[in-house]
């Protein structure tokens, strides 16, 4: 037997050799987060395009009043959004405006060299044998995530209550029309025009309502043309989009070494304006949820009105109330 030295170590090679399901779950993670990421401008657009053929097979001129909203927003989005991904915001630890290496923050820390390895030797001692390594972003790349993750969350949001109020009420549409002739669907869908001669006596009640709901949705679809129209939308997704690239070129100017009155005033006014735009984008976004929110908010009211007045004449016609 080979005798062995005082202190003597075994040279050991570590070979991860070893593979389970747990293994492949771990490795697979990065991959699978790319693929989220990738997939949400994807899944926007295909929500969109499910949204679109419930709005093209809308009765009479609904479809040309939701259409004008749901146009611009669309367009909107191939042009902001094609080809972008969805990133989380880091955080703020992680911002690195101006590329400032760690060693001149920290001038007593002495800086990595890029022929350091770890040794064997290494093991004994106290160094960090799995250190975190962090990414670094400019202000201008958080923005531009911030813009585009902001965009996609704002309008998965806005498709997913858009295509609640439209199935609702095509779900509503297709139980009263079902199995009716078309001159009784040509009654429910279109403006009622029969008058009191035309009802009998213990179902005037019944024409009453629906000519009073058939009055009431024709308002309400007028108001909401008023307030949600292509230009308005036009409006509000433009002002965002100025504000989004006012707010990126203040953040892309780099102030100035401070070596006198007038650069320390450069530096003051330009991070005054980039702390004014910052708010700015913030009422921006917020004005713009809200418009989409309440043209939402809007159309579920005017569907709830069209709903009655159908349900109103469906009563009507299943109780051969007319003559």
């Amino acid at each position: 037997m080979m005798e062995k030295r005082i202190g003597y170590r075994p040279h050991i090679e570590y070979q991860d050799e070893y593979q389970s399901d747990a293994s492949n779950l771990f490795n697979s993670q990065n991959e699978e987060t790319e693929e989220i990421e990738n997939s949400q401008v994807d899944d926007l657009i295909e929500q969109g395009e499910v949204i679109q053929g419930l709005i093209d097979k809308l009765p009479g001129n609904s479809s040309d009043m939701v259409q004008e909203v749901f146009d611009q927003i669309i367009d909107f989005i191939e042009n902001e959004l094609n080809g972008k991904k969805y990133n989380s915001i880091p955080d703020e630890w992680d911002w690195s405006y101006d590329n400032v290496k760690p060693e001149e923050i920290f001038p007593d820390i002495e800086a990595p060299k890029d022929d350091d390895k770890f040794t064997e030797e290494d093991f004994w001692n106290d160094t960090d044998m799995f250190p975190i390594t962090k990414t670094e972003h400019t202000k201008e790349e958080i923005i531009e995530k911030e813009y585009v993750k902001n965009l996609i969350d704002l309008f998965d949001d806005y498709f997913v209550n858009l295509h609640t109020i439209l199935s609702t009420l095509w779900t509503n549409l297709v139980i009263a029309i079902i199995n009716k002739p078309t001159n009784e669907i040509n009654i429910m869908l279109n403006n009622i025009l029969l008058n009191s001669s035309d009802v009998k006596n213990d179902a005037k009640h019944l024409l009453d309502s629906a000519i009073r709901t058939q009055l009431l949705k024709d308002i309400k679809f007028g108001y909401f043309n008023n307030l949600f129209n292509a230009e308005e939308t036009i409006k509000h997704l433009h002002q965002f989009k100025a504000i989004y690239e006012l707010r990126l070129r203040y953040a892309s100017i780099e102030e100035i070494d401070s070596i006198n009155s007038s650069t320390q005033m450069n530096n003051n006014i330009l991070n005054g304006m980039q702390i004014i735009y910052d708010k700015k984008y913030d009422i921006a976004y917020e004005n713009l949820y809200r418009y989409l929110k309440s043209s939402n908010e809007v159309l579920d009211d005017v569907f709830k009105t069209w709903i009655a007045e159908i349900k109103s004449k469906q009563t009507l016609l299943e109780r051969k109330g007319v003559n």
